[in-house]
C-alpha cells in the first residue's frame, strides 16, 4: 500500500484510554507490592523484552542539584527487576555522523515510586555512570542471554543517520509522507514509511482498527515493523522523521542496517531492530523493546 499523507486530528484526543491505561498499571504494581515478593512477580513490572535491556534517554531527575552536587539522573522504576553491574553500554552521538559507543556501569538504590491515586510501591533507582561528557546520549542498552556474546567495543560505531545531526533527514522525495531515505551504501537506498493499515472488521465486532504503521522498505523488500501509538480514536496524527528515527546504522558488525526507534506518544517507548536477528524475509529483527507509562500519571 503507497505512504499517505495523514490528516490532523479534528478535535482534541481522549484522554479516557490513557486514564485506563494509568489504572490497569497502578492496580498491577499495587497488587505486586501486597503480595510482598519482588522476585516472583517481578517481570509483571518489567518494561524491558528481548535480549537487549533497552532504556531510553532523556533520563529522570532523582534528586536535584544541590550546593557542590549536581543532579542525580536515571531511572526510577517500579519493582525490582534489575541487577548492578557491568556490561552496560551508551549510543553517544555529536550533530553529525560521529556516534561512538561508550561502557557503562549500573548504581542501584532501593526506593518508592507513586502510584496515581494510591500508596507508593517499592522501586529502584536506576544510575549510569560515567556519563559522557560531551555529546548526546541517545539510550542505554545491556545485551543479554542469547545476545550477550555481541561484537561491541568502546568507540566509533558505523552510523548513516541519528537524531542530533543538524537538519531534517533524507526523504525520499515525495510530499507529506514523513519518509526517511536511508543511503546504506552507493546505489543501495532504506525506506521508512509511516504509512495507514486500513481497518479489517471480522465477525461479532473482532478485527483489528485503523492504525498508523511503520515500514522498511529496500528494493522489492517489505517489512512492517511496528504501530504508532496513538491515544486518539476520532483521527490519526502526522508523525516527526527525527521523532521516530533515533538512530540507523550497523551496531552488530555486519554491514547492514540496524533501527532504533521511538515510536510512543503517551508512554515511553523505544525498540532495537537488528540485521543479525531477522528471520526468513525480514531485514531486521526485534532484539530489544522499552514500553512505560508512569504510574503517578493519570493522562498525558
Amino acid at each position: 500500500m503507497p505512504a499517505l499523507p495523514l490528516r490532523p486530528p479534528s478535535r482534541p484526543a481522549s484522554r479516557r484510554p490513557v486514564v485506563a491505561r494509568a489504572f490497569a498499571q497502578a492496580a498491577c504494581i499495587t497488587a505486586l507490592a501486597l503480595a510482598g515478593g519482588a522476585s516472583s512477580g517481578a517481570d509483571i513490572n518489567d518494561p524491558t523484552r528481548g535480549d537487549v535491556v533497552l532504556f531510553p534517554v532523556p533520563f529522570e531527575t532523582l534528586r536535584p542539584a544541590t550546593a557542590g552536587k549536581p543532579a542525580l539522573e536515571g531511572w526510577n522504576m517500579p519493582g525490582r527487576n534489575f541487577r548492578a553491574g557491568d556490561g552496560w553500554w551508551g549510543l553517544v552521538c555529536g550533530t553529525a555522523t560521529n556516534c561512538r559507543l561508550v561502557a557503562l556501569r549500573l548504581a542501584i538504590t532501593p526506593a518508592k515510586h507513586d502510584v496515581y491515586e494510591t500508596d507508593p510501591v517499592p522501586s529502584q533507582w536506576l544510575v549510569w555512570s560515567p556519563l559522557p561528557a560531551v555529546g548526546e546520549l541517545h539510550a542505554v542498552f545491556k545485551p543479554v542471554r542469547s545476545l550477550a556474546g555481541l561484537p561491541l567495543a568502546a568507540g566509533p560505531v558505523k552510523t548513516w543517520l541519528q537524531r542530533g545531526m543538524a537538519g531534517p533527514y533524507p526523504d525520499a522525495g515525495r510530499i507529506a509522507t514523513m519518509e526517511v531515505a536511508i543511503t546504506v551504501a552507493p546505489g543501495t537506498t532504506a525506506l521508512l514509511v509511516p504509512r495507514l493499515r486500513p481497518a479489517i472488521k471480522r465477525d461479532a465486532g473482532s478485527g483489528q482498527p485503523e492504525a498508523l504503521v511503520l515500514e522498511l522498505r529496500a528494493g522489492q523488500q517489505r517489512q512492517l515493523l511496528e504501530d504508532f501509538e496513538n491515544d486518539s480514536p476520532e483521527a490519526l496524527s502526522p508523525v516527526d522523521p527525527k521523532a521516530y528515527l533515533v538512530w540507523a546504522g550497523d551496531l552488530d558488525g555486519d554491514g547492514k542496517l540496524d533501527l532504533l526507534l521511538d515510536t510512543g506518544s503517551c508512554s515511553r517507548k523505544l525498540t532495537l531492530w537488528l540485521s543479525s536477528r531477522a528471520k526468513g524475509p525480514e531485514m531486521v529483527g526485534l532484539a530489544g523493546s522499552f514500553e512505560y507509562f508512569d504510574p503517578a500519571r493519570s493522562e498525558c
